[in-house]
């Protein structure tokens, strides 16, 4: 009886330490010029940067992902995305983790595998401010990395 007790014990707090909306990262190092984000951080990073963009700001970042593109009737514009799975939390699964960017050139299609590199900004709307990847550079990468990463 005592090691299922103990056993559900543990159980718990793995669950509960999993599902915290924690996000100190003491690896990150905010004074780098580009901040590449992997697979192995990527969850992690992404968390990072939206919890504390004021240090991020300014900073180069590239990622990896999938394309989308959405339409915002908030704010009436149409947005790019690179993203990826991240695996949400209690009953929060499934949701999409990554940044909008701006690019000049040719879109990739729908769910096309990308490499983004731009540089973090904000913009305002409807009085919440907003990040963004500006000046972006987009390539489609012919092989395709972890699509719901943890």
């Amino acid at each position: 009886m005592k090691k299922i007790k103990f056993t559900l014990l543990a159980l718990m707090i793995v669950f509960l330490v999993g599902c915290s909306n924690n996000t100190s990262v003491e690896e990150i190092d905010s004074n780098s010029d580009t901040i590449v984000i992997s697979e192995d951080m990527y969850v992690t990073w992404i968390n990072e940067i939206y919890v504390n963009y004021q240090d991020y700001i300014g900073k180069k970042i590239k990622l990896e992902g999938m394309y989308t593109n959405y339409y915002s009737m908030q704010d009436d514009e149409t947005y790019n995305m690179v993203y990826r799975v991240g695996p949400g939390c209690c009953g929060n699964d499934g949701n999409m983790a990554g940044f909008k960017f701006e690019f000049a050139g040719e879109l990739p299609k729908e769910n096309d595998w990308i490499e983004v590199e731009g540089v973090l900004d904000t913009y305002e709307a409807y009085g919440i401010n907003n990040l963004i990847l500006k000046d972006a550079k987009v390539k489609v990468k012919e092989e395709r990395g972890i699509e719901t990463v943890g």
